[in-house]
């Protein structure tokens, strides 16, 4: 069994965490290649892999790491160590940084089209617990009906995908018996709670009732309730901690306290987590998470224009470069010119005086020295 968590995921989705475990495998845009974030248990800041990892090395990779991560201080170290210990020359340089897109979280709930003739149907269960037997019954009912597959999803639901058209009126008669509601609130779905914890679920339930009477939309934003103060357990827009009693207060009837945190621009995949308020009383909440989602509202979208923005008043950056008089083909001395087979780098001055311009065949006198802008 691993000891280090393990994820693997997509950095286009919103609904599975992607930084949660020791080692994260991000997809690329290199298809069968991946990012490789760390966070072992003894590190305080998560570093990237300086290179990307090639599918089939995955599990080499991982072993290798469990082998010698609690002697393991830094990338650069663990990459040494792990280049000597590992024959594979899959991996390939990282051209650029891992861009993880801003997703708002999405209402996977109820029956919904999927093409012409196809269904799939999210389910959920406002208590946090399964029914075994209905979830028994069901899966037979799938088997017997040739209905796709089951997903179980992190946020106490899950999805049927592949229900044919013909199978949708026997599905709903099949869910309707055993009184099963496939719509709720969204305000209800977007919730991470501790497995079985009664407590939460009722602090949940507080939440979500102060928010319906209160007409609040938290459209894409998640909330997580959690035991462990300041250990970013959750993977959600905004954590509710419930801190520890002192040994003093165990004694007397005295009332829990929470914080507030979120992450920034409310993004968890950004892992910078921000304390709103602290050790606040439990009837404080409500007023403090609808703040917290109005600001939410204020800000969305804003990063994207200051980012928009800055692109439009970023200053041209000058190239040289030689241009042909004639056809006005650029030779560029960074790219070289692979039609020709010369390799990049490659200076004007060092081609051979019989170099002709590939698209006219001006001789090389014909080239000129030209500045061009690049942002």
């Amino acid at each position: 069994m691993p000891r280090l968590k393990i994820n693997i995921t997509d950095p286009k989705q919103c609904l599975v965490p992607i930084f949660s475990g020791n080692l994260n495998f991000v997809a690329s845009d290199d298809e069968d290649y991946w990012y490789l974030n760390i966070l072992l248990p003894h590190w305080k800041k998560n570093a990237y892999y300086p290179v990307l990892i090639y599918s089939w090395d995955i599990v080499s990779v991982c072993r290798a790491i469990e082998e010698v991560y609690h002697t393991m201080d830094n990338v650069d170290q663990l990459f040494a160590i792990l280049n000597q210990k590992l024959q594979t020359n899959n991996n390939k340089i990282i051209k650029k940084e891992l861009q993880i897109p801003f997703l708002t979280f999405p209402y996977y709930e109820g029956m919904n089209r999927l093409g012409l003739d196809q269904y799939w149907l999210g389910l959920y269960w406002r208590n946090n617990r399964y029914d075994l037997q209905f979830l028994k019954e069901f899966c037979g009912f799938c088997l017997d009906n040739s209905i796709g597959k089951i997903c179980i999803t992190p946020w106490k639901s899950f999805i049927v995908k592949g229900i044919s058209k013909e199978s949708r009126p026997e599905l709903e008669r099949f869910l309707g018996q055993r009184g099963i509601n496939v719509r709720h609130s969204q305000l209800e779905m977007n919730w991470h709670l501790p497995v079985d914890d009664q407590e939460a679920l009722e602090l949940k339930r507080y939440l979500v009732n102060n928010f319906d009477q209160n007409d609040i939309s938290t459209y894409g934003l998640t909330f997580g309730i959690s035991k462990d103060v300041g250990k970013q357990s959750h993977f959600s827009s905004i954590v509710i901690e419930k801190n520890p009693t002192t040994n003093i207060a165990k004694d007397y009837c005295v009332r829990p306290t929470f914080n507030v945190c979120h992450f920034k621009d409310f993004d968890p995949n950004t892992r910078q987590y921000l304390i709103y308020a602290q050790d606040v009383d439990k009837k404080e909440l409500p007023n403090l998470l609808i703040e917290l989602s109005k600001q939410y509202f204020m800000q969305l979208g804003q990063q994207r224009e200051k980012e928009g923005k800055k692109l439009e008043k970023t200053d041209p950056m000058s190239h040289m470069v030689h241009q042909c008089r004639n056809c006005l083909t650029i030779y560029d001395e960074a790219i070289g010119e692979p039609q020709s087979n010369i390799d990049s780098n490659t200076k004007f001055e060092g081609l051979p005086e019989d170099y002709n311009c590939f698209v006219c065949g001006a001789d090389k006198s014909n080239f000129q020295p030209v500045e061009i802008a690049m942002v």
